[in-house]
């Protein structure tokens, strides 16, 4: 299969989802909140990450199960291997003597090209109106993938920087990591596919601050995934979340500050992070059909890494989604496009996202 018949493959899918809105059966059911994404960076993918909770006014006693597909294009890389690559003036991938050089250099330095597609597997269970467990089953797959030509030609008709990209060859798996005294280097993808860290929780709604509802969460991630580096941190995290709520007609807004404690990272080094890492998500929820809405949502967080290595690496990360779902009785779908902001060098350039979850 070509590039193009791939793209056109995922181009297909994505309408075929879209037109969920249109040919399901209509069913006049409550909105059901943000988009459940997370932030799909290659170092965040190492910590706990929230998702955002669903709209209080829909969680069900008894099981609920959610499968959330998520694909991301990354190409990131700090200045001073952008000023290498420059000098090296060749597109090809990274060789041995090219990490050597990294490797040399005085100062911190990363590095990452490649594809990531994340299955997140949720299992919730209601125990009362007001309380819920859950579980999350993450399985991670590294590749070069097929889009970074699409990407540079989108980037060239809207008259955008290609950040680097055309200095290193297109669709090629590779990542180099300085950080401290840590050295990370991946030549070409590590494990294709395999079970990261999974994630346990307790949520409770009920409580009200106005005509708000509010829902509290209690997380913790656990080291057993695949002892292969991106997939497991090596170190259990905990965290809370707290979410504000409201809906009217056929609106909601969402408001979520999580704060995470941060075991570490064997991938990445585990002097070089910060262990407290603050995150925001605010989302608008509209219903432009009996059963289908569209959700606008922002997300804010600090880098796993601290102020003294890489400024871009230590930055803040933001990011903005875009989705629609649609809700079909106990099932409901959904679609969403991910892209960075501000700062571009510590997040993927873009991200796809296709959901689909079942209450009963």
């Amino acid at each position: 299969m070509t590039v193009v018949q791939k793209n056109l493959w995922k181009i297909l899918m994505l309408a075929l989802l879209v037109g969920l809105g249109g040919v399901l059966p209509a069913s006049a059911d409550e909105l059901l909140g943000p988009l459940r994404l997370r932030d799909l960076t290659p170092f965040a993918l190492q910590r706990l990450d929230f998702l955002p909770a669903s709209a209080a006014a829909r969680y069900p006693e008894g099981w609920a199960l959610e499968a959330n597909v998520s694909y991301t294009n990354t190409f990131i890389m700090s200045g001073n291997v952008s000023d290498y690559l420059e000098a090296r003036g060749s597109r090809a991938p990274l060789d041995a003597t090219d990490f050597a050089t990294l490797g040399a250099l005085d100062d911190d330095a990363f590095y990452f090209d490649g594809s990531i597609s994340v299955l997140a597997l949720s299992f919730h269970y209601g125990v009362s109106d007001a309380l819920a467990v859950y579980g999350i089953l993450p399985v991670h797959r590294y590749h070069g993938g097929s889009l970074d030509a699409t990407i540079e030609s989108f980037h060239q008709k809207a008259g955008f920087d290609d950040f680097g990209r055309d200095l290193v060859a297109r669709d090629q798996f590779q990542g180099f990591f300085k950080i401290g005294d840590r050295q990370t280097t991946l030549a070409g993808a590590p494990r294709g596919t395999g079970i990261a860290d999974p994630v346990i929780g307790i949520r409770h709604r009920g409580l009200t601050a106005g005509a708000w509802d509010v829902v509290l969460e209690f997380a913790a991630k656990l080291p057993v995934g695949a002892r292969d580096p991106l997939f497991s941190s090596g170190h259990a995290d905990v965290g809370l979340q707290f979410s504000l709520q409201r809906q009217w007609a056929d609106n909601g807004l969402y408001f979520s500050v999580s704060h995470v404690y941060f075991g570490g990272s064997k991938s990445f080094g585990d002097d070089a992070v910060n262990r407290h890492i603050p995150s925001v998500t605010a989302a608008w929820e509209t219903r432009v059909a009996t059963s289908t809405s569209v959700i606008l949502q922002a997300s804010a967080s600090r880098s796993v890494f601290r102020g003294d290595t890489d400024p871009e690496l230590a930055a803040n990360q933001y990011q903005l989604s875009i989705g629609l779902r649609h809700v079909d009785g106990p099932l409901h779908y959904s679609i969403a496009l991910t892209e960075n902001v501000v700062n571009f060098n510590n997040t993927p350039d873009i991200g796809f996202h296709v959901g689909i979850g079942l209450t009963y």
